[in-house]
C-alpha cells in the first residue's frame, strides 16, 4: 500500500516575472501497515495545467524479503537510549548535544544496488534519525541515523561521521 506522506508547492519564475509552479506529492510504500524506508512514489503536477510533469518509482523490495517478525520487544525508549550510547562511543565529546530528531518503526531495506535480497532479510527496525550541534551548524551535512533491532535491541547500523 501508499501512504501521502508530504507535498510541497516549488514556485517558478522570478519576483519580476511570476510564473505558476508545481506540487510534488510523496508517497511511502507500506507494509504490514509499517513504512519501507526506502520505496515510494513521487508525482509532480504543473499547478497551472493539472498535468503530471514527472514520476519516480523506487520499489526495490520484493515481498517475500521482509521479515517475519513484527513485534517489537524493544521499546521506544529502550532503542532512542541504545542509539545515543551509540553516539556516545562515536563522538564522547558531542553526547551532551545529541538532539533525537525523530524515531519510528521501519523496514530497514537499504541494501546495495543491484543485490537480490534474501527471503526474510528486510528486517523491521527502530530508525533513530539525530543530530548534534556540530551538524546543527553545517548546513551541508545532514542529521544521522542509528538502526536499532527490535528484538535484540542492538545497533546493526550506525551513520554518524562529520
Amino acid at each position: 500500500s501508499l501512504v501521502l506522506t508530504s507535498s510541497r508547492y516549488d514556485r517558478w519564475g522570478t519576483e519580476s516575472v511570476p510564473a505558476a509552479g508545481a506540487y510534488t506529492f510523496f508517497f511511502e510504500r507500506r507494509h504490514l501497515d509499517y513504512p519501507v524506508d526506502t520505496d515510494g512514489i513521487s508525482v509532480v503536477v504543473d499547478a497551472l495545467t493539472g498535468e503530471v510533469i514527472g514520476y519516480d518509482k523506487q520499489w526495490t523490495t520484493p515481498e517475500y524479503a521482509f521479515s517475519q517478525a513484527v513485534v517489537p520487544t524493544i521499546a521506544r525508549h529502550e532503542a532512542t537510549y541504545a542509539a545515543i550510547e551509540a553516539a556516545r562511543a562515536v563522538y564522547p565529546e558531542q553526547i551532551g548535544s545529541v538532539r533525537i530528531l525523530s524515531s519510528e518503526l521501519r523496514w530497514n531495506n537499504g541494501q546495495m544496488k543491484g543485490t537480490i535480497p534474501r527471503p526474510g532479510s528486510v528486517p523491521l527496525a527502530w530508525k533513530i534519525v539525530f543530530d548534534d550541534e556540530i551538524l546543527r551548524t553545517n548546513a551541508s551535512l545532514a542529521s544521522r541515523i542509528v538502526w536499532i533491532d527490535i528484538q535484540t535491541g542492538n545497533v546493526t547500523v550506525i551513520e554518524y561521521r562529520h
